[in-house]
């Protein structure tokens, strides 16, 4: 039976999120609590650090209290790999365990799982990246709704520009579709485009801080102010590469 662990530093618990079985056996529980049934192999998974072992009778004195589970889950023998993407500290395990009968794992087998468990490995770290990132932003959105500020950044090579949402409420952009800048020049009253464009490239050319006051003009001929302010962002020294 094999099976793929996750933990995290809020939770150091096993959570199984995947798991493959060739027989029948007892259940084997979503979530483990590693300190209290699995002390040892806790310990040695999350210091990076590989278990192996052919039969119960195998395991080392401090793994007293792991034979325990594993005699109630039917597991005779079993290789456990940690689960490192990029020097990382382990965030799961991948578990390799013989049920029917014990088998012993020769040298030139227990390397074999590694490759498995590195793609395991990026993917999650990808995956709890991706995760970072999309709760920083509900963070960022949450903030900017509750002062009533929106922000943006303008490529300068591209001219395309990221906004968050209440920013496209406000210059009434529809949501979904890339903007470019010219979009936001239309949207400027045409009294202010010189005053807009002047303290922009005063700003790429500088490196000072931009600090607008204009108008926005809209279709239905309402009228409205918005206070801008930003800072150019070099890529290279003396580059500026956002503003």
């Amino acid at each position: 039976l094999a099976s793929l662990f996750q933990w995290s530093v809020e939770d150091p618990s096993f959570t199984r999120t995947h798991f493959c079985r060739l027989s029948e056996g007892p259940p084997l529980p979503m979530k483990i609590d590693a300190g209290e049934l699995l002390p040892w192999a806790r310990q040695q998974l999350q210091a990076s650090k590989a278990v192996v072992f052919s039969s119960l009778d195998e395991l080392p004195p401090e793994a007293a209290r792991d034979k325990v589970p594993f005699r109630d889950l039917g597991i005779k023998s079993g290789v456990g790999i940690p689960l490192s993407a990029g020097g990382e500290p382990p965030v799961g395990g991948l578990t390799f365990n013989a049920a029917r009968e014990a088998r012993g794992w020769p040298p030139d087998i227990v390397p074999r799982p590694h490759p498995v468990a590195e793609v395991f490995a990026n993917a999650l770290a990808r995956k709890r990246s991706e995760q970072a990132l999309r709760e920083s932003q509900e963070r960022l959105d949450l903030a900017t709704d509750a002062e009533g500020v929106g922000l943006w950044i303008i490529a300068l090579s591209t001219e395309q520009v990221w906004v968050t949402p209440n920013i496209r409420q406000l210059f009434r952009f529809p949501a979904g579709r890339p903007l470019p800048y010219e979009d936001f020049a239309d949207a400027i009253h045409p009294e202010d485009h010189e005053t807009v464009r002047l303290g922009v490239t005063n700003s790429i050319e500088t490196g000072m801080p931009l600090n607008l006051e204009f108008r926005l003009a809209f279709p239905d001929g309402s009228v409205r102010w918005v206070n801008s302010r930003g800072r150019p962002q070099p890529s290279n020294p003396g580059e500026p590469a956002r503003l």
